[in-house]
């Protein structure tokens, strides 16, 4: 990850025009996107939201964390995004090493400036630019909620037949994350009178929400392969100077991509790249394959790879629908809130208050059996887990332990 880090100082250098700079992509979507939290109509996508998280690796995508039909215990971290964002990255295998993912990277309303400003991402300071870049400047690394984790292939599918990304985050998750996993559907969606949902990192920027009633469906059909027959036509005088004829014979197979003719808020740019469309009932029904546009006012013409055409990859079913369920095969299934976890929580890390990127500020904690807080006592300089002020988590289990290195400030 050294790379990363000398390119984002590089990039602060180079575009370092006001007093706080961003280097990864902080305000830098269309003025016309609006924020996840924007206002009142968009809290019926407050649990797909949590979903959602932006995609660190050679450039910036989102990704959506994907539920599976399987009993709590036996859920993988899958997640779909485009196979485009991570076809040219250094796999060794079928495993990406060192990945940062970053979740609840948003504002919790309407003004992007509400963000909280040390979830804000890389930043510098300086006291006196532009004097050659002289005197007190300040890099802050800050992101309340970053996983860097190896990633697990399951399935990738390419152009012509579409642009999918099934993986598994292979290091755990924090509890405190308060993620959510999509529900899905494989069904045939319809072109008119309903409105489908966005929710995206455009730019690598917070996360944004677009909806629109202009989708098409794109149902005709395309060539994915042809061979050219020759066929003889009349083989009894065939030394008399029979004819052939030649045809070109294809398989045929449904157009991969919805298209999105045009938004009626907010746009797609890069960094959108793999972000899921919802249906009205907050499934998962397409992911972003890119935009010819990326300014406010152009004409939208956006492919989504259909997730029912994805599904139909025997890899994609067992991942999801491990059991075979033929219920969920043709309609799906909808989304889950990890309410109550694992028999035992071991709890590390910083807590903040979540209404710093949401409206509600409560956090509840739930394992079956025990809670217990990282013991730190041995290595004092060691992870501990920090309650900030103006948080309120609830810890409930059968027993908690609250070892050294527990903190909580005043106000929490």
């Amino acid at each position: 990850m050294i790379h990363k880090k000398i390119l984002f100082l590089i990039c602060c250098i180079i575009f370092f025009t006001s007093y706080k700079t961003y280097c990864q992509g902080f305000g830098l979507a269309q003025s016309c996107n609006n924020n996840v939290n924007y206002d009142s109509w968009t809290s019926s996508y407050d649990n797909v939201k949590r979903a959602v998280f932006k995609i660190n690796d050679a450039g910036y995508c989102t990704g959506t964390l994907i539920n599976q039909d399987c009993p709590q215990d036996e859920m993988k971290q899958y997640f779909v995004s485009a196979w485009h964002c991570f076809k040219d990255s250094e796999w060794d295998g079928d495993i990406l090493h060192d990945i940062e993912l970053l979740f609840n990277y948003q504002s919790p309303n309407a003004i992007s400036d509400s963000t909280a400003d040390d979830n804000e991402g890389q930043q510098m300071y300086s006291s006196n630019f532009p004097r050659q870049f002289g005197g007190a400047v300040t890099i802050l690394d800050g992101y309340h909620y970053l996983l860097q984790t190896d990633i697990k292939l399951i399935k990738n599918v390419s152009a012509p037949w579409g642009d999918f990304f099934i993986g598994e985050i292979l290091t755990p998750i924090p509890p405190h994350f308060n993620v959510y996993y999509a529900g899905w559907s494989p069904e045939i969606m319809q072109c008119c009178n309903t409105t489908y949902t966005g929710i995206h990192h455009p730019h690598g920027d917070i996360k944004k929400i677009s909806y629109t009633d202009q989708l098409n469906a794109n149902v005709n059909l395309v060539a994915t392969d042809c061979i050219l027959i020759t066929t003889f036509i009349d083989a009894i005088i065939s030394w008399l100077g029979g004819s052939f004829s030649t045809e070109i014979i294809c398989n045929y197979m449904e157009n991969p991509y919805y298209i999105v003719n045009e938004f009626d808020a907010g746009i797609v740019e890069p960094g959108s790249s793999g972000s899921p469309l919802f249906t009205e009932s907050n499934r998962l029904m397409s992911t972003l394959t890119g935009s010819k546009w990326n300014y406010c006012d152009a004409p939208n013409h956006d492919p989504y790879s259909k997730f029912r055409m994805m599904y139909n990859h025997e890899a994609v079913r067992i991942a999801l629908n491990p059991n075979s369920n033929v219920s969920t095969n043709l309609h799906g299934i909808g989304g889950r809130d990890i309410v109550c976890v694992e028999n035992h929580l071991n709890l590390e890390g910083e807590y903040y208050p979540l209404n710093q990127h949401q409206q509600n500020n409560a956090m509840y904690v739930k394992a079956n059996s025990q809670i217990t807080t990282l013991d730190n006592s041995e290595n004092p300089d060691d992870h501990r887990l920090l309650i900030y002020s103006g948080s309120e988590y609830h810890f409930e289990a059968q027993e908690i332990t609250l070892n050294p290195g527990f903190e909580v400030e005043e106000g929490a």
